[in-house]
């Protein structure tokens, strides 16, 4: 994951949006939107590890219901993840642009 200082101000596009509002926050980074939701994708992505890892431990071959369940999950992680990447694309990386130089992937 590359980190980046937000507060360097060669991200900075004009004096009208310095990177200064992190005192306006009224709560912990950690309680922000883009974290819990970033964080919720890695925690399925955990629980379906965990599974997968708990699945090849018994070394038995899966129950058609358990085959079903898995795939349920995983299609609902991929959906959750291609929606949340298209909010990110379509909506907050375009407005995030029109204040900083926001890096490519």
């Amino acid at each position: 994951m590359v980190r980046i200082d937000v507060l360097d101000p060669k991200y900075q596009l004009s004096d009208q949006y310095k990177p200064d509002k992190e005192k306006q926050y009224k709560h912990p980074i950690e309680q922000d939107g883009w974290v819990i939701a970033h964080n919720a994708l890695r925690g399925e992505i955990q629980l379906l590890r965990d599974a997968l890892y708990a699945m090849k431990q018994r070394d038995q071959s899966l129950q058609a219901w358990e085959v079903a369940s898995l795939q349920s999950a995983i299609d609902g992680h991929i959906l959750h993840m291609l929606g949340h990447h298209s909010n990110e694309d379509d909506i907050v990386v375009p407005e995030c642009r029109k204040r900083f130089l926001y890096p490519e992937k």
